[in-house]
């Protein structure tokens, strides 16, 4: 039962809707609040990832983690692929839990931050400053 496969800690929950955007059947799933929630649960490993690389990252992640369950938060939107970054390093960055995206070529004035489906805007917003 998943009961006790929770309790062995090699759990995997996997849920699709996560942006703010509006996708091909309307306005009605935009659960995007609903990872903020499951983000408090403790011990609840919480992976959004942003294009393919880091979906391999998100899979590996969940089958090899033994710490406890973890939820696999996809987007039903197509996504650009952030080709501009070499493909190890999108995985061994999200396995890390993060990574630089799009490094600076001058000082700073700002920083962006994105997570998930929202990369792809957060790119485009970098590239139009």
């Amino acid at each position: 039962s998943s009961v006790a496969l929770g309790g062995l800690g090699r759990v995997s929950y996997v849920l699709t809707h996560d942006s703010i955007g509006v996708g091909e059947d309307g306005p009605t799933h935009q659960p995007v609040e609903t990872v903020s929630g499951l983000r408090v649960f403790p011990n609840l490993d919480v992976w959004r990832p942003s294009d393919a690389e880091e979906t391999v990252a998100s899979f590996v992640s969940s089958v090899t983690r033994k710490e406890g369950p973890t939820a696999l938060i996809f987007s039903r939107q197509n996504m650009d692929q952030n080709d501009a970054v070499d493909y190890m390093e999108r995985r061994e960055g999200a396995l890390k839990g993060a990574y630089i995206a799009k490094k600076e070529t001058e000082d700073l004035d700002l920083i962006i931050l994105a997570t998930g489906s929202e990369v792809q805007h957060a790119l485009k917003a970098a590239a139009d400053l």
